[in-house]
């Protein structure tokens, strides 16, 4: 599946594309109809004759890579222009889909260098459609909008599959911690 999403990526697939190329390809590895869920760790039915795959997990799928892909491009530019625009601006959708936590960061302006975006750089979910805004300390300045330390809060999360405890941000997914611009 990555080389489908790869490819989908560079060649500007659409979601229609996407999966009428890829549905083929997890029918015939067993990956999509009717099938037995087992637990790989302990070979373990988990479910029985379950359906396997979905078109909306497809499209989550497809979505949330091209937004991870389109995020690291981003970043490259904002690492490419920081010395005239030194700022992010946090662009959380104001709409009836936004998360709750991504949009107590919506207008939040802090440095580029500031390792908020470590944790918070954007997309923060399967699906999120937040963004930033790379400002200069003009543009700050006239939309009245003040620099920032945020302050974060964490959790304990448990690793279902491993049992493994990690801190996590309260305001992020977890697994989506981190700036796909970094990594």
């Amino acid at each position: 599946m990555d080389k489908q999403v790869e490819k989908a990526i560079v060649q500007g697939t659409t979601l229609a594309e996407f999966k009428e190329q890829l549905i083929p390809t997890l029918q015939r590895a067993g990956w999509w109809g009717r099938g037995d869920v087992v637990d790989p760790a302990t070979g373990k039915v988990l479910a029985a004759g379950a359906q396997l795959g979905s078109a909306w997990r497809l499209e989550t799928i497809f979505r949330s890579n091209l937004q991870s892909a389109y995020s690291v491009g981003t970043w490259t530019q904002i690492q490419q222009n920081i010395s005239t625009a030194p700022y992010l601006m946090y662009d959380a959708i104001e709409d009836d889909r936004v998360r709750p936590e991504h949009l107590q960061w919506n207008a939040t302006v802090a440095a580029v260098t500031d390792p908020f975006w470590k944790q918070h750089y954007p997309p923060n979910g399967w699906n999120c459609r937040c963004g930033v805004v790379q400002m200069t300390k003009e543009e700050v300045e006239d939309n009245s909008l003040a620099v920032t330390i945020p302050k974060t809060e964490t959790r304990a999360w448990t690793n279902p599959r491993t049992g493994k405890v990690r801190m996590v941000s309260t305001s992020v997914d977890p697994g989506w911690d981190h700036n796909p611009g970094e990594t």
